[in-house]
């Protein structure tokens, strides 16, 4: 379930290789497994610690009414019962170490994501605050040009219309002249004659 050596600089909380997100993803499902062992052996354990609390005694009863054949064959069994509760508990201390290296190896691995988080976080939030300060910069660069685009826009159409009307005066004095000189060439086609 989880490495064979938990400081081992490949598991270490520091080590580059953590922060891919594949091997994190493959962390948490062995720190999930594990959570759901350490559930299934705490239900279990019940049952050994009250095994454990019926073998234990502070002092060993012998009966008095037994002979020495019988003394010595229940001071056997009684020592059988204690080298099996001292297998026991040497067992569960190992396994209580390999316990402790497993949640130790797990809370590294979870603070070292923690901080990589953080600080993904943290870059994230520094460029969101850059992106929002370009966007203010361009939203009144884009303000500034529609006000130049306004005021364009307002001095083509009064150029416009001047145009216009300078047209209509054009149009107005070439008629005019046409005229002026048509009426001056029938007044010099009328003298002639």
């Amino acid at each position: 379930m989880f490495p064979e050596n938990v400081k081992s600089p490949q598991f270490s909380p520091s080590s580059k290789s953590v922060e891919s997100p594949s091997i994190w993803e493959k962390c948490a499902e062995e720190i999930e497994d594990y959570f759901n062992h350490l559930v299934e052996e705490s239900e279990s354990g019940q049952v050994s610690d009250e095994i454990l609390e019926n073998n234990r005694s502070t002092q060993l009863d012998i009966p008095i009414n037994l002979n020495p054949t019988q003394r010595t064959e229940f001071l056997r069994v009684k020592i059988g019962e204690a080298r099996d509760v001292i297998r026991l508990k040497r067992r569960e201390a190992k396994e209580s170490v390999q316990r402790y290296s497993k949640v130790e190896w797990a809370i590294n691995l979870c603070t070292s994501r923690s901080k990589d988080l953080e600080a993904r976080l943290n870059e994230e939030t520094m460029k969101r605050r850059d992106l929002e300060k370009d966007l203010e910069t361009v939203r009144e660069e884009l303000t500034e040009t529609r006000i130049r685009l306004d005021q364009n826009r307002t001095k083509l159409d009064s150029t416009l219309e001047i145009q216009r009307e300078l047209l209509k005066k054009l149009k107005s004095s070439t008629m005019a002249k046409s005229q002026s000189e048509e009426q001056l060439g029938k007044m010099i086609h009328t003298r002639e004659f």
